[in-house]
């Protein structure tokens, strides 16, 4: 894991960021990844005219569904933006009010350990990946449980959570993990 591409912005440098994608009043939803079927992002489209706050979906990335997305997020009228591909995630990161991954499947996902680290509380499919002491965790293709979990994350005090997943982070450490490894063969 490399902690540079999750360093949060400046304070002045987030505010002038965040005012290229949302207006003041609105919270940012974020999403970053690949663009593919597994990822569950129509849910995440359709779940957002059930989100009760005036917000804006920034999903941050590039994909073969990238298409399909943007004529869905049409359709349902939802306030999304498709950004494609960036580089620096951070920057993302620093002015996300909630990180989404509405995964259908999962192993490991870097995007959540970026965001985690960060501080962006995490509403994530319950697919085994994040403990429920570290995410909000929701039913994976319900886009009702995943509304209801941006609800959550935006409605209250996430900083027990945070702190979680920030520890979660920390174990992905490469420093961390070679002096674990050194600890063991000594």
């Amino acid at each position: 894991f490399d902690k540079t591409r999750a360093q949060r912005m400046p304070a002045a440098e987030a505010r002038a960021f965040r005012r290229k994608y949302a207006k003041p009043e609105e919270k940012i939803i974020l999403y970053t990844g690949r663009l593919i079927g597994v990822k569950g992002l129509e849910y995440l489209i359709k779940s957002l005219k059930h989100v009760k706050y005036d917000c804006k979906c920034l999903i941050v990335g590039d994909g073969p569904d990238k298409d399909r997305l943007e004529m869905l997020a049409k359709e349902e009228l939802a306030d999304a933006d498709f950004t494609g591909f960036r580089s620096d995630i951070a920057s993302f990161l620093s002015i996300a009010d909630v990180f989404i991954l509405p995964s259908l499947s999962e192993s490991l996902n870097y995007s959540l350990v970026e965001a985690a680290y960060t501080g962006v509380p995490i509403v994530c499919t319950d697919i085994g990946i994040i403990s429920k002491e570290s995410a909000i965790l929701v039913k994976p293709m319900d886009e009702k449980s995943l509304a209801n979990g941006i609800n959550t994350a935006l409605e209250k005090n996430n900083s027990k959570i945070i702190a979680s997943a920030r520890r979660y982070a920390r174990s992905f450490d490469w420093n961390k993990a070679a002096d674990e490894y050194m600890d063991i063969m000594e």
